[in-house]
């Protein structure tokens, strides 16, 4: 816990804010992703590696948005015939 913000994590406000050794936190669980462990990253979206390895097919149409099985399978280069 920071002594200044008293948060888990330091944002921008913080005076011991360092953006290349700031910690982000899962979308998904909301837990602390120290620098060093494994993430999955979009954007400003981060996804522990123990949260990705759990994401459902559902799930993952979620995340990027798509509408269906149909789409995510065009993405991944299959076609419908």
């Amino acid at each position: 816990m920071c002594e200044s913000c008293s948060g888990t994590v330091c944002y921008e406000g913080c005076p011991f804010y360092e953006k290349e050794t700031a910690s982000t936190v899962c979308e998904c669980c909301d837990e602390v992703i120290a620098p060093g462990d494994g993430r999955y990253v979009r954007g400003e979206r981060s996804l522990c590696e123990d949260c990705a390895e759990h994401l459902s097919a559902d799930d993952l149409l979620d995340l990027g948005g798509l509408r269906g099985i149909g789409e995510l399978l065009t993405l991944l280069g299959y076609r419908r015939s």
